[in-house]
């Protein structure tokens, strides 16, 4: 493949993957490089760094899960309890395919103390997301217990996946996200 073809979405995808694998640190624009079948100087064409090309990566997340998980709780047409499965399904979804833990999660352990617009990056992930799952569950409480809850959720979504790689077990994921679908059915097994 020709350096000049490969395209800003492949390199944003191929980049993705290996982040979400290796690390941020652990990956070197070389590998990025090679894993696009191009020359390192036009990679630098397209990201002058590698900060660029991380940031890009982050958008590229925070899109991929408004798109395809976040929208889902913001379906009013459909009942609370269906807008949460399919979110939980989504999420689900998202975390079993591909390899590797959770980008956003790996990005954050990595850079947070070291990279201001990460830690925007990040930060608004993880509110988005929790705004999402506390805009379901105003349906069954207050917003400000919907919101806490929503929060707590989040943080145990992300202790799953971390612990889903560390003993190449999904059951503690399914285990949050089906607690999660339960608020619905008997609100004392949400929390």
């Amino acid at each position: 493949m020709a350096a000049n073809r490969v395209g800003i979405d492949t390199i944003i995808a191929k980049t993705s993957a290996l982040f979400r694998l290796k690390g941020y640190h652990s990956t070197s624009m070389d590998e990025v490089a090679q894993v696009c079948k191009m020359r390192k100087p036009s990679l630098y064409h397209h990201f002058p760094s590698k900060e660029a090309l991380g940031l890009a990566v982050l958008a590229r997340i925070q899109e991929r899960f408004e798109q395809e998980v976040f929208r889902h709780a913001y379906d009013e047409g459909q009942s609370p309890k269906k807008r949460m499965a399919r979110l939980t399904r989504a999420t689900k979804k998202y975390f079993f395919e591909g390899e590797g833990g959770c980008l956003v999660g790996n990005f954050a352990l990595e850079t947070i103390d070291q990279n201001p617009a990460f830690t925007e990056l990040i930060r608004h992930y993880f509110d988005t997301w929790a705004a999402a799952i506390a805009h379901v569950l105003v349906a069954v409480m207050p917003s400000k217990d919907a919101r806490r809850l929503a929060a707590l959720y989040v943080a145990e979504i992300q202790g799953a996946i971390m612990m889903m790689r560390v003993y190449r077990d999904r059951g503690r994921l399914r285990l949050v996200l089906a607690r999660m679908n339960a608020y619905f059915s008997d609100p004392t097994q949400g929390v």
